[in-house]
């Protein structure tokens, strides 16, 4: 009877108990809590993160450049933004960040006019007046896409202004362009066009300048003294990844339901144009969220170009890829 005791009470105390103590994480987005968010969201609420150990909690961003501040900082645990951006940090500023996850495979960056406007080329923002977000990832490249498409830089006025601001200063016709991601631009778009104004995209993969895009950084201590809780937490996000892939109905219905003003038609727009930025012929090579080096190569010899540097570092400094799942 003692034996049967002592084994129930064991027992209970195996279903009670979690798998780990969870590991309190702040994830700071690089804009809005969006569609290209829903597959986190999905992540908490099908449970992906707290079985592995993960109190996730996202917050919204104003910038890859503020998001990088906000992670060395320690405001957030881990942040997204444009690798570019995070390797720019490295060199310029021996910021002691790294990048332990690729995400887009591809940049979404670029510009959005009016489709009224007659700006239809990169060329054409000669003399007018871009809307940028303090910080903006386009900064970074706006050099090099400006040489490839026959422009003086120079000839381009930016005004700084909050992110909320961009799409509504665009639409009152007080600046010329502004930033975006072709993640977003359908459901932008939608909304526009259903206001009678609707958008013209240019995106900088077609217009010249195909690099990296966002990728998923910790700083340098935190990969140093947290590799555990990384490897819990990108298996998550792989996991949530799949699972929201394969179920973009509920993945933007549990959204929706976390942030009411989304409407799940138009998160679920944003959430299958921007897999195709996780899930595509790099992903495939190099794995969910693995580096192609070749790639990151070229984003660096980008990102020197376009801001006229004279370092050239090893480009392996700039990413942690030991923390992706099936990775030692």
């Amino acid at each position: 009877m003692k034996k049967l005791v002592t084994a129930a009470a064991l027992a209970c105390l195996a279903v009670s108990a979690p798998a780990f103590a969870q590991d309190s994480v702040v994830f700071q987005a690089n804009w809005l809590i969006q569609g290209e968010n829903a597959y986190m969201a999905a992540g908490i609420e099908k449970g992906f993160f707290k079985e592995a150990g993960i109190d996730l909690k996202m917050q919204r961003g104003f910038g890859s450049g503020d998001t990088v501040k906000k992670i060395v900082t320690g405001a957030a645990t881990i942040g997204t933004a444009d690798l570019g951006v995070v390797a720019l940090g490295r060199v310029r500023e021996s910021l002691p960040v790294k990048c332990i996850s690729a995400e887009y495979s591809y940049s979404p960056q670029g510009f959005w006019t009016l489709e009224s406007s007659p700006i239809k080329t990169v060329k054409d923002l000669a003399g007018k007046r871009v809307g940028i977000t303090p910080g903006n990832s386009l900064m970074v490249y706006f050099p090099l896409l400006a040489k490839a498409n026959n422009i003086d830089p120079a000839s381009v006025t930016f005004v700084n202004m909050e992110a909320s601001a961009l799409l509504p200063t665009l639409l009152a016709g007080q600046v010329d362009a502004m930033p975006g991601f072709s993640t977003v631009f359908p459901l932008r778009n939608a909304e526009t066009t259903a206001q009678g104004k609707p958008l013209h995209a240019m995106p900088m993969a077609k217009n010249g300048v195909q690099v990296y895009g966002e990728c998923q950084f910790v700083t340098e201590q935190t990969a140093a003294t947290k590799g555990d809780m990384l490897k819990r937490y990108l298996g998550a996000v792989v996991k949530s990844w799949q699972w929201s892939r394969a179920n973009p109905d509920e993945t933007a219905k549990i959204l929706s339901k976390a942030y009411p003003e989304l409407k799940e038609e138009s998160v679920k727009l944003n959430h299958v144009a921007y897999m195709d930025f996780v899930f595509n012929e790099t992903s495939q090579k190099v794995g969910l969220g693995g580096f192609d080096m070749d790639q990151l190569k070229r984003t660096w010899e980008a990102v020197k170009e376009a801001q006229k540097l004279t370092q050239s570092p090893d480009v392996s400094s700039f990413i942690d890829a030991r923390f992706l799942p099936g990775r030692s």
